[in-house]
């Protein structure tokens, strides 16, 4: 039996847990592939269809069953959107096409398919679109299973007095519904990002994950007692008495300061001499009202894209939006408009792929040049206004003329809609974001044209340092406190003032906690963030005044190098805040914890 073995994978839930074992064999099996004769080609049209309709039918009992269980909200809604995949008429015909034309055998149709559908996520970089690939991975593992007849997964079955750690390759949405989380204190699986829906999930019922750790299944055996660290990405197996001993520690000093984040939730973000700062997350909406969260700060609507695998109709943007505003209503959703380009979707738009897609014909460019695309999803937008209060923003911009023509597009769809009847709402708030370096340049005179600005750090990070964070060569470059982008951060928070409009930022500097008292005191006005992040940075405001964060922003402006910005701010939180600090993940941390 191995001892202290430690497995990195990446943090999916925060939380420590330990316990014996549970491991779930993946479910293997071979697609098999021949030749239809042309006589049955429609019989294996209609065994198709009965697997579609046993999916959904499968589905619908999960979500059926989580009805009645509290705090399932995100898992009702999540499966809800497997379950619109299998209802997308185009997908289906595409797969029952594919059997006419090749003669083929329905269960490697849906292989081939999906499979031509998947090779669209290779090459994207955002992590949380890239992980919705696993979704359709996930749909056509159980679209094959019951082409097949092969049986799901059985319900998952343990003791009464047991709580386990589950070891898993991987868990769909439904997979999670079989689990009794009452006795499940933490899951680990071989494959998954920290935007993946199993780890959102993971975090919305409070049950401590691990993702991507590669061999966890083949290195795990059912009873091996692990330690879980939801925090550093880590599990130990068969630890000795000397580790599970720190991590007891560690669990109880963290289940105390949960308590005191928890309790926050119904207070506001406002500092204690009485500035108010908005927290806002992009996802996980249902989970938002546990956290005391009420807005949406940007929705990627690029989200649909990834739901049909082609271009959505209006009504399909209609419907979706609709149900967001509804869902926040009487408080605002900002819905960003489609930030794709070649290396996002580039078969769907039928544009060629570029060389250099970071510089090339995306997002905001894309859709000016694509009227036709861009003019669906705005009517949709103004459409789906009369249900809550709608904010619109646009992405990379880089010039002045494009914001004007943008805007010009949404008073054409506007008289468009006027003739045809059709209600909208008459105060939709417009804005842009601010991600590449003459954007920033410019702000004051983007300010005079907009209705906010935000800032969209992943992205100005890059195009002003000129790196690619994925490039393993210089992604040690990609620095948000380089004085660089301090300066270009202050410059568009003081030019939108000047213009008496609201300036917000997002991306992961916005969310990390380092970085909270450093950003409110360069006045910004929303920060944008997912869910795990904002009880954390809603305490360290409230226990913050404007003057001495205004005081560390004004003295960070102050040093030449970010290695010397870094040490400064990492020591004022570490002495104001040092619970808050303690939580992140961190090299020293795990060396300490693992004897590494």
């Amino acid at each position: 039996m191995k001892k202290n073995l430690v497995l990195k994978g990446l943090p999916g839930s925060p939380g420590i847990a330990w316990g014996p074992a549970y491991l779930l064999d993946p479910l293997v099996f071979d697609i098999p592939r021949y030749s239809v004769e042309p006589s049955w080609v429609e019989s294996e049209i209609v065994r198709f269809r009965n697997a579609v309709g046993e999916s959904k039918k499968q589905l619908t009992e999960v979500q059926v069953q989580l009805e009645k269980e509290e705090g399932s909200k995100d898992l009702i809604v999540i499966i809800g959107t497997h379950k619109a995949i299998l209802e997308d008429d185009r997908l289906l015909e595409e797969i029952e096409s594919f059997i006419r034309a090749e003669r083929a055998n329905a269960e490697w149709a849906v292989k081939e398919i999906f499979d031509k559908h998947m090779r669209f996520f290779n090459k994207i970089k955002d992590e949380y679109l890239r992980e919705r690939k696993r979704d359709l991975e996930q749909i056509s593992k159980r679209l094959i299973q019951n082409t097949m007849g092969i049986e799901a997964r059985p319900k998952i079955e343990i003791g009464d007095d047991e709580q386990v750690i589950v070891v898993a390759h991987d868990l769909a949405p439904a997979d999670l519904a079989h689990l009794d989380k009452r006795k499940v204190v933490g899951i680990a699986t071989d494959v998954g990002g920290e935007a993946s829906h199993f780890a959102i999930l993971a975090r919305a019922l409070g049950i401590p994950a691990v993702v991507g750790i590669k061999y966890a299944t083949r290195e795990t055996r059912s009873g091996d007692t692990v330690i879980l660290d939801g925090f550093l990405g880590s599990i130990v197996i068969n630890p000795d008495e000397s580790t599970l001993e720190r991590l007891r520690w560690r669990k109880s000093r963290y289940e105390a300061h949960r308590k005191e984040l928890f309790d926050l939730r119904s207070y506001p973000a406002v500092t204690k001499d009485g500035h108010e700062a908005n927290i806002e997350f992009p996802e996980e909406i249902p989970s938002m009202i546990d956290h005391g969260v009420k807005t949406i700060a940007l929705f990627r609507s690029e989200y649909l894209l990834l739901t049909y695998g082609r271009l959505p109709t209006e009504e399909e943007h209609f419907k979706l939006y609709s149900e967001i505003l509804r869902s926040v209503a009487p408080n605002y959703a900002i819905i960003r408009t489609l930030d794709v380009g070649s290396d996002k979707f580039a078969e769907i738009f039928g544009i060629a792929l570029e060389a250099n897609p970071a510089l090339g014909l995306r997002a905001i460019r894309l859709c000016l040049k694509r009227r036709e695309i861009f003019r669906t999803q705005i009517r949709a937008l103004l459409r789906a206004s009369v249900h809550g209060n709608l904010k619109i923003m646009f992405p990379m911009i880089s010039t002045l003329d494009e914001v004007i023509e943008a805007k010009g597009v949404i008073e054409e769809a506007k008289a468009e809609l006027d003739r045809e009847g059709i209600p909208y709402s008459k105060d939709i708030k417009v804005g842009i974001m601010v991600e590449v370096p003459s954007a920033v340049a410019i702000a004051d005179i983007l300010a005079r044209h907009v209705d906010f600005m935000s800032i969209g750090t992943n992205d100005l990070i890059q195009y002003a340092l000129a790196i690619d964070r994925t490039n393993e060569r210089v992604s040690y470059l990609f620095r948000p406190l380089d004085p660089a982008i301090l300066r270009m951060v202050k410059t568009v928070v003081d030019a939108g003032h000047s213009a008496k409009i609201e300036v917000a930022m997002c991306g992961e500097m916005a969310g990390d906690p380092l970085y909270t008292m450093l950003l409110i005191g360069f006045l910004i006005d929303e920060l944008s963030m997912t869910v795990p992040n904002t009880l954390r940075v809603k305490k360290i405001i409230r226990e913050s005044t404007i003057e001495e964060a205004k005081e560390i922003a004004n003295r960070a402006l102050t040093f030449d190098k970010a290695m010397d910005v870094e040490k400064f701010i990492l020591e004022e939180v570490n002495r104001r805040f040092p619970d808050e600090l303690a939580e992140l993940s961190s090299a020293s941390s795990a060396k300490e914890l693992f004897n590494a």
